[in-house]
Parts: structure tokens; C-alpha cells; sequence
């Protein structure tokens, strides 16, 4: 069995963990001091469980996070990220740009995302302002979603055209989490 499949299953019974009912008690699973995961399952025929007989596998797991844990962590400014490739090199090369709030926590929210954005410009191709534009040209910043608070998991997507990669690096938000 693949690793990718009992990472899978060990999140899975991570997360369904206190409902005893949710599913039958057929595989265990445990981790050991050294990272790694042992899974305790029955032997099967034909769909069938053969009395009392069990498998164990041992597989390493480097780490593991339950969904709790990711609703529970607050969010920060390391979860906005920005990317970006070029995706036309015909004449004046195309920028993609996407900025990525990836923080899960839904009790969070982030708006007012600055970014570095040095001497950014776009040649012939305009930036919607409502999506990124220059908030200060002596200090470099541009600011994100015209201030307006970034979904989870939701990305901020943008084209430029200039004959190189803009550097554009996350500066500050205003993050707020109810509760925390």
C-alpha cells in the first residue's frame, strides 16, 4: 500500500478519532518515538475479515496535522503568498501573479495586505487598481484587493507585462481573529 494512501488513513482516523461510531474499530494505528506510524488492519479475502488475523506495516510519517489544528492556529502574515511565473515570452514577456491567503482558520479574516512592489509598472497590459495598485512610489508599496479582506484560501490573481519579474514580497495586513 502506497504512503500516500495510509497518510491518508492515519488523517482519517485522526480526525474521526472521538466518534467511536463513525467507524468500525477493524484497523488501529499508532506512532512510535522514532516519527514512524505503525498500522495494525485486519486481513481481508474477497472483502471478507478472516478471523484474528491481523497485518502490521510500519510506515515513517513526517508530520501529521489534524483539521483542528489547522482551525485553531491564528492566522499570520506568513500565510499570504505570492507567486509568480511567466506565461508568454513572445515580445514583451507576461506575468502571472497570485497571491494566496492561506491561512484556514475560519474565525480569521485579513485585509489591508501592503506588498513591496519596488518600481512596479505593467507595459500594455493594465492592472485592474480595484485588484492591485501603488500605494506609496517613495516607500515601493502597492496594496492587495483594494484593502478589502482576502478569503481563506482565496487567491488574488493579476497579469503584467515588463521585460522582467517584478520582485513583490508581503509586507504587513491587518489580521484579526475572533476569540484569539
Amino acid at each position: 500500500m502506497a504512503l500516500r494512501t495510509i497518510v491518508v488513513q492515519l488523517l482519517l482516523l485522526v480526525i474521526l478519532s472521538d466518534c467511536e461510531t463513525c467507524m468500525p474499530q477493524l484497523e488501529s494505528t499508532a506512532a512510535s518515538a522514532n516519527g514512524s506510524a505503525v498500522v495494525t488492519k485486519p486481513v481481508t479475502s474477497h472483502g471478507v475479515v478472516l478471523n484474528d488475523t491481523y497485518t502490521t506495516e510500519v510506515h515513517n510519517v513526517t508530520k501529521t496535522t489534524t483539521s483542528r489544528s489547522l482551525i485553531s492556529n491564528p492566522c499570520k502574515g506568513s500565510d499570504i503568498k505570492i507567486n509568480q511565473e511567466e506565461i508568454s515570452g513572445v515580445g514583451l514577456p507576461t506575468w502571472q501573479v497570485r497571491i494566496i491567503n492561506e491561512c484556514t482558520n475560519p474565525s480569521c479574516t485579513i485585509s489591508n495586505v501592503i506588498v513591496q512592489c519596488g518600481l512596479f509598472h505593467s507595459g500594455l497590459i493594465l492592472v485592474n487598481p480595484m485588484i492591485f495598485r501603488r500605494l506609496d512610489a517613495k516607500q515601493g508599496t502597492c496594496i492587495v484587493n483594494n484593502g478589502r479582506t482576502i478569503g481563506r484560501m482565496e487567491t488574488i490573481t493579476f497579469k503584467y507585462r515588463e521585460i522582467w519579474m517584478e520582485p513583490l514580497r508581503y509586507r504587513s495586513a491587518r489580521i484579526s481573529c475572533v476569540g484569539g
